[in-house]
Order: C-alpha cells, then structure tokens, then sequence
C-alpha cells in the first residue's frame, strides 16, 4: 500500500521502488558475502556540481534520511557547486554537522603537505616515463630548482639599471669610498636601493645609499619584503626577460593543491625539454619552468570560455583582472607591492550589476578560475560572517607576470568588475585611477605572450 501512495498518479508510468530502497537492498545483500560482512560502504557520488537542482535534492533526501548505517554518502562537489540544501519535503534542509560535514580537499592537502602528496603523484608519472626511455628517474625537486632572488637580479638586468642609475647621481651626493663600499654589495642589495629611490623620487639616491650603509639591519628587512616585488619591474616592456617562476615548492604553491596541475606542467616541461635522443633532463632551468607555467596559464584561460553559461566572461574577468595586477606589478612606485587580491563591496544591493556579478564570481570560483577566502582573518574564531575576498587561480601568474603569493588586495565595486568584463580597457583604466595610479596604454608595455590578445585589451573584442 505505501508503493502504491507514493506512485499515485493519473496515468503512472510504472511501480517505482521506495526512495533509497534499492540501496539498503544492495547493501544488504553485499553484507552477506562473508568478505565484506561488518565492513562499511561508501557510496562515492563525484562532480556533483552537474547534477541538476531537483537531483541535488533527491541526493540531499537520501543523505538527510540514511537510516542505515552500515552506508555512507561521499559527494565530491567544487566549491560553490551544491546549489541546493533542501529536500524532497518542503522547509526540510540538511545542514552541517548535522547531517553531514564538509571536508576541503586542496586546503587539507596543501595543510598536510601537499609537497608530498605531490612528489608521490608526479613522482610515479615521472618513473614510469624514465623506464620507458630506460633512463634513471631523477627527483622532482633536483629536476626543478629554485633560482634565489638575488641570482634572478642579475638574470633581468639588474647591474645596467644600477649603473644607470648611479652615472646619472651627482658626484657631491656620495664620497668615493662610501660608493665603493657601496659597490661591493651584492647586486640585489645595490638595485634594492635604486628601486626604493624610484618609488621616492624625493629622496636623493646618495643619501638612500648612505643610509642603507649605516643602517643594515633596516635594509634586510626592507630587502625582506620588497626584493621580490622588485624584480617584476625589472621586466618590463616588450623584449625583456621576464619573470622567472621556478622550483618545486613554487611549482606546488601556485597549483593551490591541485595535482592536475603540476602534471600539466610537468608534461609541459619536459615536452619541450627532451631532446630528439629521447634524454630526461637532469634539472630545467628556470625559464624552462617559467615556460611551462606560462602554456599552462594560457591554456587555462581559454578553456574557461567553454564552463557554464558564464564560461566566456569568467575568462574575460580573468584576463582583465590578470593584466590589471600585471600593470600594478611592473609599475608599483608609491603604492603596496604584489597587489593581486580583491574584494566586491556592495554585492548584497539588489540591482543588475550586483546580482550580475555574485553570479560571475560564483561560476569563477566553482570552476577554480577565482579562489575564494574569508576576508576576516579571525571569521572562523569570532563566529561573525565576513565579507570574502577573491583572487585569480595563482596558475595564471606567470601568464600574466605577476606575484603568485597571496599578498595584498583593492577593493572594487559590482559596476567595475562588470566594466573589466565588457569594456576591459576603460576598466582597467577606471581601476587604475581608482588607485591613483595613472592609466597605461594597453598597447605600450604589453608584454610579448600577451600580443596576441591585444585586440582584447584595446577594444574587448
């Protein structure tokens, strides 16, 4: 009789079982086969993302009514991705812990060493390929080291831009021995100097110089935060070596705790490493890397286009956002460095562009182009909701040259991340002069991987 009320119909298609019946029928039946009597049963559903909101919530009955314990559901779902809480009865909601508890899959990783996880991983993919070509197998890290910062001053030209800068100093600024003295710094330390003095042009170099002699301990902690910063201006305008994005632990930072991305670039890497002998290299160097970050930022950004309904403007966001900070990064005289955070105010309005852009920001991060995090840092102490802050997948970085670290943030409104959307030149622009930092041509500093986009960044098209 119950069947028969719960497929009560005018014209019923068929007999369909008890919601979940079929399961508790299985696992009972499994429960019987004496290898697997007192284990227990997981049910994986995986991309629940795709499912459809009345399959969300039928998914969400079977969770909120699992009378049998010897099963459990484990959903796999991107962040953002489960749209619907509710169930098959009306005002009835599963809510955590209560019914069930979410687990952050790349952040547990990255917090239990994800490093690790990913050498187990990569590692295996890399035996296997050493075997084929009957090669020994070298380690991840021995075959992508890291390049410090003060060898990277040197790789970008950072002795012509000292030199400049100090034939250009008067003589009267500075006694012979103390620019001896001065010159016998390491390199990084003497451009250290000069890109301070850029960024205060008030300052006369001489007495920046004399005061980085007399006060060491000031000057390492300044070379402490700002030497990194410093390198992308090193690397502006068309020609000029960029960037360099090398080592392993970088390499694991900016896949944020997904695997699938340092095997796209170590598949990129060594694609374009090894030679026509079929020789494993022992180390890549670091514009090998660099390189390999960069295709894979690239392809990144045009895959987007073909995710969702909202595919083509979650990339146009990206590739706004990413020469917007690229912008910032090769030009920050005066200003924060390594800005390549941001936070939407105003998105609780109940207007177009808000409702309009929650809805970009949601499919960015559900389809990881945008990574998503409490703004308050002590949210999860205090119990208080907090606004979130947003940045671009640190894959794109390289791509676009700027600071893959998770550093410092803008503050933008709904109508100027739409107008970075639809109009990316007059909103990088707007953004810009938001900033107080005047607007550069698209044109002018572009840099080379970004040529091909210049139709882009001059008229949206």
């Amino acid at each position: 009789m119950e069947a028969s009320l719960n497929n009560a119909a005018d014209d019923p298609f068929g007999s369909l079982s008890l919601l979940g019946a079929p399961l508790y029928g299985l696992v009972t039946a499994l429960q019987s086969v004496p290898e697997i009597a007192g284990k227990p049963i997981f049910l994986l559903l995986d991309e629940y993302e795709n499912l459809q909101d009345y399959q969300q919530r039928i998914v969400n009955t079977l969770v909120r009514h699992a009378g049998d314990t010897r099963l459990t559901y484990k959903v796999g779902v991107r962040e953002l991705g489960l749209r619907q809480h509710g169930t098959l009865a009306e005002e009835e909601f599963i809510s955590e812990p209560a019914d069930y508890a979410s687990i952050d899959i790349a952040r547990r990783l990255v917090a239990d060493d994800f490093s690790r996880f990913a050498q187990e991983v990569c590692g295996a993919r890399l035996s296997v390929l050493a075997q084929a070509l009957s090669i020994p197998a070298v380690g991840l890290e021995e075959l992508f080291p890291t390049l410090s910062e003060a060898d990277e001053a040197i790789l970008l030209g950072a002795e012509r831009r000292v030199n400049q800068a100090l034939s250009r100093m008067p003589q009267t600024e500075l006694s012979a021995s103390a620019l001896r003295e001065f010159q016998s710094l390491p390199l990084a330390e003497q451009w250290l100097v000069v890109y301070w003095q850029s960024g205060h042009p008030e300052l006369r170099l001489g007495d920046l110089i004399a005061d980085r002699l007399q006060r060491t301990k000031e000057w390492e902690n300044r070379k402490n935060n700002y030497l990194y910063a410093s390198l992308f201006t090193l690397s502006t305008g068309r020609g000029a070596a960029k960037k360099r994005y090398a080592g392993w632990d970088l390499l694991c930072s900016v896949s944020e705790g997904n695997v699938r991305y340092l095997l796209q670039i170590l598949e990129a890497a060594l694609r374009s490493s090894i030679g026509e002998k079929g020789e494993l290299p022992t180390a890549l160097s670091a514009r090998q890397q660099s390189d390999a970050l960069v295709e894979v930022g690239r392809k990144r950004v045009y895959e987007l286009q073909g995710f969702s309904n909202h595919g083509r403007a979650i990339s146009r966001l990206i590739l706004a956002l990413g020469r917007l900070f690229q912008v910032m990064a090769a030009h920050p005289e005066g200003h924060a460095p390594e800005v390549n955070q941001f936070r939407v105010t105003g998105l609780e309005e109940l207007n177009p562009s808000a409702e309009y852009v929650r809805e970009i920001l949601r499919a960015g991060v559900m389809h990881a182009a945008l990574v998503r995090f409490p703004g308050d840092k002590r949210r999860g102490v205090s119990g208080e909701v907090r606004e979130y802050d947003y940045r671009p997948h640190p894959i794109f970085s390289a791509f676009f040259q700027y600071s893959h670290r998770s550093k410092r943030r803008l503050t933008l409104t709904p109508s100027q991340i739409r107008s970075l959307i639809e109009t990316p030149r007059k909103g990088i622009d707007d953004v810009l002069a938001s900033q107080n930092r005047s607007p550069i041509s698209a044109l002018d500093s572009l840099p080379d991987q970004l040529l091909l986009l210049e139709d882009f960044y001059l008229d949206g098209d």
